[in-house]
C-alpha cells in the first residue's frame, strides 16, 4: 500500500497531466466559444474573487481561471501535501489536503465533468474521456460530495448544489448555462441546427427542434444518474444535474412562458 507522501505524488501527477493536455494552446480552436472556466460554463458567476483567496493562501498566481490553471493549482497543493507528510508536519499536509479537495468540489468538478463529458464527443481522442473520468476518480477518493440520506441543510429552499433552480432568463440565454442540465457545445455538424450557440426563440418555437433538444436532454438525465451510481464521492452534484436535465427536458416538450 502506497504512502501518504506517495499518494499524493501521484495524484500531483495526474493533476499536472492534466493541466498540460488543457492548455489554451493545445485546446482546439472550434471549443473558443466556451472555454473550460466556470464562468463561462455556467454563466452565473464569476469565482475570480474565490479563486484570488484560495491561490493567495499558498502563494500560487493563478493565471487564468481555467481548467488548466486550476489543475496545476491542485497539483501544487498535492506536492505540499506529500512534502509536508515526508517531513513529518501532518497538521500543514491535511491544510493542504483539505485545500485540495474544497478546490476540486467547489471550483473544478461541478464544470468541468460536464465540459469533459460534452467535449468528449467532439475532441479528436480519448483525451476528454480519460481526464473526465480521472476527476471522477479523484472525487471519488476525496468524496467531494456524496449523496447523503436526507436533504435537511444541504441547500437553502429553492436550490440545489448547482444553485438556484429556477431561473427567469429566456429559454435560449438558459440553455447556454450548465445550469440546464449539460453542456451543450455546437461541435457535431449533423445536431448544430439543435444547439444553443445555433438557437433563437424563432427556432425554439418549431417543434421538432424542441423534440429533438428534449430528447438531448433526457438522455443526459439517465447519464448523470449513471455517474451517480458509479461515483459516489460526487453523486450529489450528479443526481442534481440529472434533476436539472429532466425539468429542462419537460420545459422544452412542454413549453416555455419566457
Amino acid at each position: 500500500m502506497p504512502t501518504a507522501s506517495e499518494r499524493s505524488a501521484t495524484e500531483a501527477e495526474r493533476w499536472r497531466g492534466l493541466s498540460h493536455r488543457w492548455s489554451p494552446e493545445r485546446v482546439p480552436d472550434i471549443y473558443a466559444d466556451l472555454p473550460p472556466a466556470e464562468h463561462a460554463v455556467v454563466g452565473r458567476y464569476d469565482p475570480a474573487d474565490d479563486l484570488r483567496r484560495r491561490t493567495a493562501d499558498w502563494g500560487f498566481t493563478l493565471r487564468r481561471p481555467h481548467l488548466d490553471e486550476l489543475a496545476r493549482f491542485a497539483a501544487e497543493l498535492a506536492d505540499a501535501e506529500g512534502r509536508a507528510w515526508a517531513e513529518d508536519v501532518p497538521d500543514l499536509a491535511m491544510q493542504a489536503y483539505d485545500t485540495g479537495r474544497q478546490l476540486v468540489g467547489d471550483r473544478i468538478a461541478h464544470w468541468a465533468v460536464p465540459w469533459l463529458d460534452a467535449v468528449s464527443h467532439g475532441y479528436p481522442d480519448v483525451t476528454a474521456v480519460r481526464d473526465r473520468d480521472t476527476i471522477l476518480d479523484l472525487g471519488d477518493e476525496m468524496r467531494i460530495a456524496p449523496a447523503l440520506t436526507g436533504s435537511e441543510g444541504l441547500a437553502v429552499p429553492g436550490e440545489d448544489a448547482f444553485g438556484p433552480i429556477e431561473t427567469q432568463e429566456p429559454l435560449p440565454r438558459h440553455l447556454c448555462s450548465l445550469w440546464t442540465g449539460q453542456v451543450l457545445l455546437g461541435i457535431d455538424p449533423a445536431i448544430s441546427k439543435d444547439l444553443p450557440r445555433e438557437l433563437d426563440p424563432t427556432r425554439l418555437a418549431e417543434p421538432a427542434s424542441r423534440e429533438a433538444l428534449s430528447t438531448r436532454y433526457e438522455t443526459a438525465a439517465q447519464r448523470w444518474r449513471s455517474s451517480a451510481g458509479a461515483h459516489p464521492g460526487s453523486a450529489a452534484l450528479w443526481l442534481d444535474l440529472g434533476k436539472r436535465a429532466d425539468r429542462t427536458a419537460r420545459t422544452l416538450r412542454h413549453g416555455d412562458e419566457s
